[in-house]
């Protein structure tokens, strides 16, 4: 679906399109009818951008129970990687360094 807005609308709004854009997406965040994932897609910005525009207009960020659990998995999954990934990282170098100094390997 697709939503047209005139450009007698934005003239009047004096806002461009990207910044009506915004205006909509943090008035649907504030009223809690989007996720913050949500609103910054609808003004066509990442997450970090759209975080950076509520902060400048000190806007809370709602961090909710969903939110919490999302980032405990995330770090979990973080974690496991990077332990799994760190098992084979010391044994690869020292066989580098190794190499390195028999002259196996130049700069």
């Amino acid at each position: 679906m697709s939503v047209v807005i005139s450009n007698k609308v934005l003239q009047a709004t004096q806002l461009s399109a990207e910044e009506f854009l915004h205006e909509v997406a943090i008035l649907f965040y504030q009223q809690k009818r989007l996720t913050l994932a949500q609103a910054a897609a609808l003004a066509q910005t990442d997450r970090l951008s759209f975080q950076q525009l509520l902060a400048s207009r000190d806007i809370a960020i709602h961090y909710d129970e969903h939110d919490l659990e999302t980032d405990r998995e995330m770090l979990k999954t973080l974690a496991d990687t990077a332990e799994s990934d760190m098992t084979d990282y010391l044994p690869n170098l020292e066989d580098y360094e190794e190499r390195l100094a028999r002259g196996e390997i130049t700069w």
